[in-house]
């Protein structure tokens, strides 16, 4: 199978129009499947399949090759912005020199005299935390860091496990692609080792790994308490920039799988009513985070991008009629179709203005994004294992949330098959009919 005809048959936007290959129709007929939707259904998820390998072994593979190579020598966030704030704090002081003026004035002179004497003492105390900054820096650089123990070295092994735990799923679902069952739950064992594993580990406490957790009493040394808190608000925010493509993926991925699964089964309601329901929930989240975001670094840029991020999704409600009601021409699947494309366009727009916002932004002196290591909090680097983390599992959960909607409609219709013809049937139609004519 060919590079090409898995990415065609991958990002296909149309189940309907898809047909499995010669050599796919009789390896699935061998195995008891006839029907041609189900055949189309199945080589598309073989190559979706597929591209999850590759893009989650890139991924891995780009995480494992920095975790190998890259040291611990660039500046954090914090060391930048105490010693920016020192440096401006020396260069704001005013000069306090007398001048020409003042010397001809008794009164005028005293105070020049005042000012020149406060000023030397705030230079010396400035002079002085910049040296003792400079010498702690250079006592940690000889000392050697604290290794974790045998826990924390499994624990970091893990989130770097979590990625190669993606790509062996998947690679044993493209194996398995004819047995169904089997392969769902392949898939079904990766999800929950991958998205949870990375969870339960961030919230253990430092202490398990190995590492000193010590915390100083604010009455005992103030300076001390505050940069260990802020050092801990630094790891948080790491943390977060780290879990972000393990959440950020899952609602757009399903909501992919309910578009592709809509368009196999045109007549199902399941797929159309889960997408209207989850997109107000994933604009609150990004919202959430947008909102956080603008209070620490707030732009025109970054807003006009955060509302069109929340106004992609929100398009599902607006034209919920498309997505919940059975597809019965083409002229509804052209419709549906269409307002994709507008959320596609909204969501483009959205991500360049974003990108442009964070590539352009200094918070303190320090660039959000940047070449520099020692002056940036993020590296273009940084960016590109993001974006391969997200696609890797947002197709992940793509064909693990077809699969999970396919089995919820057969699950569906075959309770709908033994409930029809029931007493408790006739209940429910008289039920809904009175329900029609209240909401009139």
């Amino acid at each position: 199978m060919s590079i090409v005809l898995l990415l065609r048959r991958a990002f296909v936007s149309n189940l309907r129009n898809l047909t499995a290959g010669e050599d796919e129709r009789a390896t699935l007929a061998r195995a008891g499947i006839d029907e041609p939707t189900i055949q189309g259904y199945f080589a598309w998820r073989r190559s979706l399949v597929a591209m999850v390998v590759l893009t989650t072994v890139l991924s891995a593979g780009l995480a494992t090759f920095r975790e190998l190579t890259e040291t611990d020598e660039q500046v954090t966030l914090f060391d930048n912005i105490s010693t920016k704030l020192l440096e401006s704090a020396e260069e704001a002081i005013p000069s306090g020199e007398m001048s020409e003026e003042d010397a001809d004035d008794p009164a005028a002179a005293l105070e020049a005299v005042k000012r020149q004497l406060a000023t030397t003492a705030v230079v010396a105390t400035v002079e002085e935390q910049l040296t003792e900054r400079a010498a702690a820096e250079e006592d940690e650089e000889a000392e050697e860091e604290p290794e974790p123990n045998a826990l924390g070295k499994f624990a970091d092994l893990l989130d770097i496990a979590a990625m190669y735990a993606l790509a062996a799923s998947a690679a044993l679902a493209f194996v398995t692609w004819t047995r169904f069952r089997f392969s769902f739950r392949v898939l079904l064992a990766g999800f929950v080792f991958s998205f949870f594993v990375p969870m339960i580990v961030a919230l253990c406490p430092w202490s398990w790994w190995g590492y000193d957790d010590a915390t100083v009493d604010f009455r005992q040394d103030p300076e001390q308490f505050i940069a260990d808190m802020a050092e801990s608000l630094l790891y948080a925010a790491e943390y977060m920039i780290t879990l972000l493509p393990t959440v950020l993926s899952l609602i757009p991925g399903v909501q992919r799988a309910c578009l592709r699964i809509k368009t196999l089964l045109p007549e199902s309601l399941l797929p159309g009513w889960y997408l209207v329901a989850a997109a107000p929930l994933y604009g609150l989240f990004l919202l959430v985070i947008f909102v956080g975001i603008n209070q620490v670094a707030s732009d025109p840029i970054f807003l006009i991008g955060m509302f069109l991020f929340l106004a992609a999704p929100a398009m599902y409600v607006v034209r919920a009629d498309v997505f919940t009601g059975p597809l019965a021409t083409d002229a509804d699947f052209q419709r549906m179709r269409n307002v994709q494309k507008i959320i596609a366009g909204i969501t483009v727009a959205a991500a360049l203005l974003l990108v442009y916002y964070l590539t352009t932004q200094n918070v303190m002196g320090v660039r959000v994004v940047g070449l520099d290591a020692k002056s940036s909090l993020l590296q273009p680097l940084d960016l590109v294992e993001f974006v391969l983390e997200f696609l890797a599992r947002s197709m992940f959960m793509t064909v693990f949330g077809a699969d999970l909607f396919m089995r919820m409609n057969l699950t569906s219709w075959q309770h709908n098959r033994t409930f029809l013809g029931t007493p408790a049937a006739a209940r429910y139609d008289g039920v809904m009919t009175a329900l029609a004519d209240a909401t009139k």
